[in-house]
């Protein structure tokens, strides 16, 4: 008992001092864990950086964008196009716009967006769409609605357009064309419409186009005279009613214009009296010269016996005299 009793106060020292201890280590080594607690830590690459990855060629880089627009990553394509030049980025487009069999008409129209405006951008997206709704005409016609509007009043693009667009379903086209294009371009695509008229599968389709967009008549655009040449073989008596019924001058020059060219194939003496009646006389003078030209170089004989008997009406004595001088030996 002595013995434990004198043991004890040395284990108590003990304690006490490993308690002391154990308190002195711990305040020693918590600044050091906090401090390594706050270091900034290296954090690992969570995706590789697009400029290492591309080639440096345009050549090799057209290639590259093509896999990865396979693969579901234009987007990828579209921001390392963006970090090129804009002669590379012209040169590239026009790259890919050869590349029919295989190209994406999606990644190359963003691709066409994110260049400046100017001609290589109007030319490119014509290029684009002539291909497009040749290819897919409802899948342009998706991109056109998305394009802003004044990107759509270049006559290129219209040409372009107005060759695939004339196979799709009136109701499709209509809206577009009244909400999305201005009135000079509504007028450009009724014209390439028109023009279109006898090649196109179904001439009702057409037909409800032209009549559903909205386009005043304009001397510029001949979107009225392609529409009677091109229906005249097809219904003659239809363009003869719309020639006696139309109120506005333009209009009907335009449709008597084109009803001529038809007449003129059989009958050009029949297409010259019908000039007469054309109210703008620098269209009628234009008409008149093409029916004489082409007669004269089909049939001079029959062409210069119809000028020396023509009525005075029907031309006048100095016209007549000009003709005669010139194509008389």
């Amino acid at each position: 008992m002595r013995l434990l009793l004198c043991l004890l106060p040395s284990l108590t020292l003990c304690l006490l001092g490993g308690v002391w201890l154990g308190g002195r280590m711990t305040t020693q080594v918590t600044p050091v864990a906090k401090l390594e607690a706050l270091a900034p830590k290296p954090q690992a690459p969570t995706q590789p950086v697009i400029s290492t990855q591309l080639p440096a060629s345009n050549e090799a880089f057209a290639e590259w964008a093509h896999r990865q627009s396979s693969a579901g990553h234009s987007d990828d394509v579209v921001a390392a196009f963006n970090r090129r030049n804009i002669e590379e980025q012209t040169e590239l487009v026009s790259l890919l716009l050869t590349t029919k069999d295989s190209m994406n008409n999606l990644l190359v129209g963003r691709l066409i967006r994110a260049l400046p405006p100017g001609d290589a951008r109007e030319k490119s997206l014509a290029r684009l769409l002539r291909h497009w709704v040749t290819e897919d005409a409802l899948d342009a016609l998706h991109y056109l609605e998305t394009l802003p509007a004044e990107w759509l009043r270049d006559p290129l693009v219209i040409l372009s357009i107005g060759f695939g667009l004339c196979h799709l379903p009136a109701q499709q086209v209509i809206p577009f064309a009244n909400t999305k294009l201005d009135a000079p371009s509504r007028g450009r695509l009724r014209e390439t419409l028109a023009s279109m008229l006898n090649l196109t599968g179904s001439f009702e389709n057409t037909m409800a186009m032209l009549q559903g967009i909205h386009a005043a008549p304009d001397r510029s655009s001949q979107n009225d005279f392609f529409l009677a040449e091109n229906f005249a073989t097809v219904d003659p008596d239809q363009v003869l009613q719309w020639i006696e019924t139309e109120t506005n001058p333009t209009r009907r020059d335009q449709f008597l214009s084109g009803y001529t060219r038809m007449v003129e194939e059989d009958d050009p003496a029949a297409a010259l009296a019908l000039d007469v009646h054309i109210a703008d006389a620098m269209t009628r003078r234009h008409e008149q010269e093409r029916h004489l030209i082409r007669w004269l170089k089909s049939d001079r004989s029959a062409a210069l016996s119809w000028i020396r008997s023509v009525p005075a009406d029907i031309m006048d004595a100095e016209t007549r005299n000009r003709w005669l001088r010139h194509y008389t030996p």
